[in-house]
């Protein structure tokens, strides 16, 4: 970065590159001034960027809507609007001392323009989680935590420019960054704490909800809504009266609609149900002809729906490997730092960051492996539903391009009742249906009772319906609970464990390296 020197007096001017000299091996260590304006500032603005379809995708699928106006989004609104209107304020005053006797840097236009930009980006997530009534938000919160811990280095710089018995030229600058470094620990602070209930919300009260939702996003992440539960299960023991309802997002009123609604989708470009006449004059019968139906793949539509939340188990899970393999690495430095004469913070610091790191392992991990169980959950209970919605009344397809028979989303995030008489099996639906007298049975309600038991003996008994008479006789019933068993554990399992095929591979990569680095 090209240097630009002040025609007058201008301290703040001299904007260098990164000096190993002023930050490794001095006794007080800092970093440059053109560091701060660019590494520090870029990398909490292009998180948000990276990860704003991420939180787009969120206040998409809310399923709730309004959160009130409060003293705590308004506030964190507000500022940020302060925070946004502060760069342009510096873009003015960058533009203004470049055209009188300083010569300003590239940095100084850049800077505050990206800062502008990703705030007003802000502003409108926060917005849009208002009306879409997210109460929390994990990108938000880690994106207020950035700009806080990586703004503090050029905080301390600012602090001892004014210390210093010369004042610096111009001061406007440093006032206007500590101003804003002062608002953005306000944001962030506001972002522990839970915004307001919606006024809207497409599922009913739960008797018992799970602490999980009232709780903001940095004690989810910890975990820290699950104390209560296990230090009350330590002093006594608890009934089935008091334990936690499914969160609305986990049950089957939310999950079954969502896949159904790609895999409509896929059976309409997959199938043809519209059969061709012929007519027979010699008997003067009309023959169909047969049609060769093409084989529908249920792994598109589960992709397109629970696929999101998939990559973000992998994400975290890449996480938890880089973050196994830096301890080991810090740990090499600290034992060479007893032996070398680097300055005493260099070796606190190797500390601190090893005790950072082991924190953050099973931060990772455990979220990690919690959005790849509720990726398992879900897709079990999607496959759960095609073979319910299969056995009980089979779908075709008609000139609307809807699906005849299937559960239709009401809008509301339920699904209608399934015609089934009072008196029949479920398995003679279609049967009773002609026969005219149904019973209106929920079709989300059968598949929240069978997800609570064993979800084996339900595909097995779903599994059992649809197979013919035929071939119910040919195989005992003990076979067939022992095949569907172990498919289902099967099916269970390999989302469970399918970021370890990828992971594997990565750490053994990772080990020879670093094992090839020390051996030679």
């Amino acid at each position: 970065m090209a240097v630009a020197q002040p025609k007058g007096d201008f301290s703040r001017a001299h904007v260098g590159t990164q000096d190993e000299n002023l930050t490794f091996h001095a006794s007080d260590p800092d970093l440059t001034p053109c560091f701060q304006k660019t590494v520090l500032v870029w990398v909490p603005c292009a998180f948000l960027f990276v990860l704003s379809p991420l939180q787009g995708a969120f206040i998409v699928g809310s399923r709730s809507r309004h959160i009130p106006w409060t003293l705590l989004n308004t506030a964190k609104l507000l500022l940020t609007c302060l925070l946004a209107a502060l760069c342009v304020v510096d873009i003015g005053f960058a533009i203004s001392f470049g055209t009188q006797e300083y010569l300003m840097n590239t940095v100084d236009y850049v800077t505050p323009a990206i800062k502008l930009v990703t705030l007003v980006l802000c502003c409108i997530l926060q917005y849009c989680n208002k009306n879409r009534g997210l109460r929390t938000s994990g990108v938000l919160f880690i994106f207020w935590f950035l700009l806080a811990l990586f703004g503090a280095v050029q905080f301390r710089y600012e602090i001892r420019q004014l210390q210093n018995d010369e004042p610096p030229d111009p001061l406007y600058p440093v006032i206007s960054y500590i101003i804003f470094y002062a608002i953005t620990l306000v944001i962030f602070f506001f972002n522990f704490f839970l915004d307001g209930v919606p006024k809207e919300y497409e599922y009913e009260d739960i008797k018992r909800p799970c602490p999980e939702i009232r709780a903001p996003f940095p004690i989810r992440l910890l975990f820290l809504w699950f104390d209560k539960f296990v230090w009350k299960t330590y002093r006594s023991s608890i009934t089935a009266d008091e334990l936690w309802g499914l969160k609305p997002e986990e049950s089957s009123r939310f999950v079954v609609p969502a896949f159904e609604k790609y895999w409509n989708k896929t059976l309409r470009k997959s199938q043809n149900f519209e059969p061709k006449a012929k007519l027979c004059c010699r008997f003067g019968s009309v023959d169909f002809e047969k049609i060769n139906k093409k084989t529908v793949s249920v792994l598109p539509a589960l992709c397109k729906a629970f696929g999101p939340i998939f990559l973000c188990s992998s994400g975290l899970m890449l996480c938890n490997v880089v973050v196994t393999f830096i301890n080991p690495q810090l740990l090499s430095n600290l034992i060479a730092f007893v032996s070398s004469n680097d300055p005493l913070w260099l070796g606190i610091t190797y500390a601190a960051l090893m005790l950072v790191f082991a924190l953050l392992q099973p931060v990772f991990s455990g979220n990690g492996t919690v959005l790849a169980t509720k990726t398992a959950v879900r897709v079990r209970m999607a496959l759960t539903s095609i073979v319910y919605r299969k056995r009980v009344a089979r779908p075709s397809l008609h000139d609307d391009g809807d699906v005849a028979g299937a559960p239709q989303d009401t809008g509301r995030g339920r699904v209608p009742c399934w015609p089934i008489t009072a008196a029949q099996p479920p398995h003679d639906a279609r049967r009773s249906v002609a026969a005219g007298s149904t019973a209106h049975i929920p079709f989300h309600s059968i598949v929240d009772v069978f997800d609570r038991i064993e979800i084996g003996f339900v595909v097995i008994l779903f599994q059992a319906l649809t197979m013919s008479n035929n071939a119910k006789k040919e195989s005992t019933v003990g076979e067939i609970v022992n095949l569907m068993s172990v498919d289902t554990t099967r099916i269970y399992e390999a989302i469970l464990n399918l970021n370890w095929i990828w992971i594997s591979p990565l750490q053994i990569a990772i080990s020879l390296y670093f094992l090839w680095q020390i051996v030679g």
